[in-house]
């Protein structure tokens, strides 16, 4: 939040995504004498052109504080207070989080897609394929833009889940093949490459991620009027 906000107010970057939670109180610890310690807000933060990021929290339960910094808005209150980008003067709003430039909306995952995540199955039938198959001959770069997850895979895919108890029918498998696709061999090139090839593997069937890539101009135009980069 204070690194997104700092980019914001200076013109320095286009911010997407979804309201942060607004937490950014700066905390002291004072031991006690029983071995215990005393952890007490001394000061707030606050970007570069003065907006508050600790969210309000008087007059509220704790349930009500929690609940309402998950509730997804699209939208910030502009009743509240305005606040201007240090280079440009754009309008950014308080009231705590960072509000983006460029509201998205978060990507979620069914019930399925939550269970093959919780029971790693990505993880056991990419360590079970490779096991099997061996790993893949060329480079991570050739498998990210060549490599397709064929029908046999899926079918492989689909045993795996039988036997851990999460069957996926001809109709559940068409409806979520493309996730499946991304996700196995997301799995692979993290059993073969690491975490990272896994993870951009992952972010190539990302929705946020491939909406955001739509606006790469417009934080190119930002950074041109703020004076950042030049022809």
């Amino acid at each position: 939040e204070i690194v997104s906000g700092a980019l914001q107010d200076w013109d320095r970057a286009l911010i997407a995504g979804q309201r942060s939670f607004g937490k950014g109180l700066v905390q002291h610890q004072f031991a006690l004498s029983d071995g215990g310690a005393l952890l007490l807000t001394v000061a707030r933060y606050y970007t570069p052109s003065g907006r508050l990021i600790q969210r309000p929290y008087e007059e509220e339960s704790r349930r009500e504080y929690f609940r309402e910094g998950l509730w997804e808005e699209e939208m910030p209150d502009t009743t509240g207070p305005v606040f201007f980008t240090k280079r440009l003067h754009r309008k950014v709003y308080g009231g705590g989080g960072i509000w983006p430039d460029l509201v998205t909306k978060p990507d979620s995952l069914d019930t399925l897609e939550a269970k093959l995540y919780r029971d790693r199955i990505f993880l056991d039938f990419a360590e079970n394929y490779v096991g099997e198959h061996g790993e893949f001959r060329g480079s991570f770069e050739e498998f990210l833009t060549g490599y397709e997850i064929s029908d046999g895979i899926l079918e492989e895919f689909r045993s795996l889940c039988e036997a851990k108890g999460v069957p996926i029918s001809d109709k559940v498998l068409e409806t979520h093949k493309a996730f499946l696709c991304t996700h196995i061999k997301a799995a692979l090139a993290g059993r073969i490459w690491g975490d990272s090839a896994r993870y951009r593997v992952a972010l190539e069937g990302d929705v946020e991620v491939r909406e955001v890539m739509k606006h790469f101009g417009e934080a190119e135009a930002l950074l041109r009027e703020a004076g950042y980069i030049s022809d």
